[in-house]
């Protein structure tokens, strides 16, 4: 009877997660056919975020732009500098170091990332996870680490040459942060982000 119980209450949990993961997202900024959605967050006082739009191009166009870590000031939101760290197993798993730039009196922020790439060529099928290494590396003066970093990408091919990115975040950027700069960076920076990516990845596929 108890082991019955145990189960059902697990399968009950587990359902009450798959039906969240599907609900209770609000659009907050559409432009672009770029589409933001935040809802309040599990493991942080932060909004989660989930951007959706279409990209030109192919799936290795895309993998070698997010493997170009060094480049990243040219393209995500308020990237003062970025750099790799290591690659782990093969070309499939690297570590990556970026400090993000925010205005005085707030102090920048930074992070280190571990990054995995699923490809399977067969489906058209690219995901990606990152999450944050809180206490591999030793942090800096004057910059705060941020605790809670984990993004999910899932990138389809469509036809004609196109995909659709879904990217959902989970994110808490430390200290005594602002909630106006918070927004800022929930709302704007991916807007600007996934924006500047979409010219990139235009101007590739003319």
């Amino acid at each position: 009877m108890k082991f019955r119980f145990c189960m059902l209450l697990a399968v009950t949990c587990f359902c009450a997660n798959r039906v969240r993961s599907q609900e209770n997202w609000e659009l907050k900024r559409e432009k672009d056919s770029i589409f933001i959605y935040t809802r309040s967050g599990q493991d942080s006082k932060f909004n989660e975020l989930r951007a959706e739009f279409d990209l030109r191009g192919n799936l290795l166009q895309l993998r070698s732009i997010l493997e170009d870590v060094q480049r990243y000031p040219d393209w995500v939101y308020s990237t003062k500098t970025s750099s790799l760290v290591e690659r782990k197993n093969g070309d499939d798993d690297f570590i990556y170091y970026a400090e993000i730039a925010a205005p005085w009196p707030v102090s920048n922020r930074d992070y280190y990332s571990e990054t995995k790439i699923h490809l399977n060529p067969k489906s058209g099928i690219m995901q990606i996870e990152s999450h944050n290494l809180t206490n591999s590396f030793p942090t800096k003066h004057h910059v705060v680490r941020i605790p809670l970093l984990q993004a999910n990408w899932t990138i389809r091919e469509l036809a004609g040459g196109m995909m659709h990115v879904e990217y959902v975040l989970h994110w808490d950027p430390g200290g005594n942060l602002p909630a106006w700069l918070a927004n800022m960076f929930s709302y704007n920076g991916p807007y600007q982000s996934f924006s500047e990516l979409k010219r990139k990845m235009e101007a590739s596929n003319p």
